[in-house]
C-alpha cells in the first residue's frame, strides 16, 4: 500500500482492497485473511473438486477392470464395454484429448487384445 507524503493513503490502493467493517477488524487488519471466500468461488471450487474426484472414480474403475482381466486372461464383453464407456465419459465430460484416452486404454492392455 502506498503513502503519500502526508502519510495518507493511495486512493487507488483503498478502492482495490476490501474495507474492515468493524473496529476489531481496524485494529487487525490480518483477519481479513481469515475470512471465507464468497459463496460463488467456494461453489465454483466445490464443483472442480467433484469433478475431479469423479474422474478419479472413473480411472479407479478403469483399472479394477484391467487388473481383472488380466487374471481372467483377456477382456470379457462387459469389462471391454465398460472401459470404452469410461473411456467416451473421460473425453466428452472430463476434456481429456483423444490421443491421451488412447494411450490409457493403451497402457490399461486393451490394444493388446484382439478384439
Amino acid at each position: 500500500m502506498a503513502l503519500r507524503r502526508s502519510g495518507e493513503r493511495n486512493p487507488q490502493d483503498a478502492a482495490s482492497r476490501p474495507r474492515p467493517c468493524s473496529p476489531w477488524l481496524r485494529r487487525c487488519p490480518w483477519l481479513l485473511l481469515l475470512t471465507p471466500p464468497p459463496p460463488a468461488t467456494v461453489q465454483k471450487a466445490l464443483q472442480e473438486q467433484r469433478g475431479w474426484l469423479q474422474e478419479l472414480e472413473l480411472l479407479r474403475r478403469g483399472l479394477a477392470r484391467s487388473h481383472q482381466a488380466r487374471r481372467r486372461g483377456g477382456f470379457c464383453p462387459a469389462a471391454l464395454h465398460d472401459l470404452l464407456v469410461i473411456a467416451d465419459d473421460l473425453e466428452i465430460n472430463h476434456g481429456w484429448d483423444p490421443l491421451l484416452v488412447d494411450a490409457w486404454l493403451d497402457r490399461l492392455g486393451l490394444w493388446d487384445q484382439e478384439l
